[in-house]
């Protein structure tokens, strides 16, 4: 039987995360901490849903525990996991560096992720994530690609670009200040969704790992 609440990770496979820090024995309540991600967590109708969100409640109710949700911009809800007591966080991805700093459950699901260009962008050409890194692309602050891009010879002060606000790398996209933009087959329809834009008008150049 289940003890701890569930939280997920996304971008390749999909977990949870529970700050290690705080002891559970005597807790029966948790705060758990998202962010505007559809399809897997997201407000519809005034409510907060989605896949994860509904997985993580469902779960949250087989080990009877209370669990509170709160949707914040991605880096507020990943530092408040962190430093908060009774606290989870729905969703992140795991790799190397961040395996130490929650206690993972699942995975819960599954998306392969990708670096995709318009299709009009005919002098993008790429075929590995290395040839990817001669172009530019956007992350949020603390994501996970952060590192992974760093690996493949990305430059955090040359090419790729620090958004501050969920979003704000598809208006960099299609202004014309980034080439690549980072998703998925399930996310980029929720992405253009709020641009009024087609996936039609986009191809994947390469696939990106959460681990190298």
């Amino acid at each position: 039987m289940l003890n701890r609440a569930v939280f997920t990770y996304l971008l390749g496979f999909i977990v949870g995360a529970l700050n290690p820090h705080v002891s559970f024995a005597n807790s029966t309540k948790l705060t758990i901490y998202t962010e505007h991600f559809p399809p897997y967590n997201f407000i519809q109708n005034t409510h907060l849903t989605g896949i994860n969100i509904t997985l993580v409640k469902l779960m949250c109710n087989y080990a009877e525990i209370d669990c509170e949700f709160e949707l914040l911009p991605w880096n507020r809800a990943y530092q408040m996991t962190l430093t908060s007591a009774d606290s989870g966080l729905v969703s992140t991805a795991r790799n190397q560096e961040r395996a130490s700093l929650f206690i993972w459950v699942g995975p819960l699901a599954y998306s392969k992720t990708y670096l995709y260009k318009l299709k009009s962008r005919t002098d993008i050409q790429a075929n590995t994530m290395y040839e990817a890194a001669r172009y530019s692309v956007s992350i949020q602050r603390n994501d996970v690609y952060a590192d992974v891009l760093t690996k493949y010879g990305f430059n955090l002060k040359q090419n790729v670009w620090e958004s501050s606000y969920k979003n704000q790398e598809l208006e960099l996209f299609f202004a014309g200040k980034i080439d690549l933009l980072i998703g998925s087959d399930i996310t980029l329809p929720y992405q253009l969704k709020a641009t009024g834009k087609s996936t039609d008008i986009m191809e994947q150049v390469v696939e990106v790992p959460t681990e190298k």
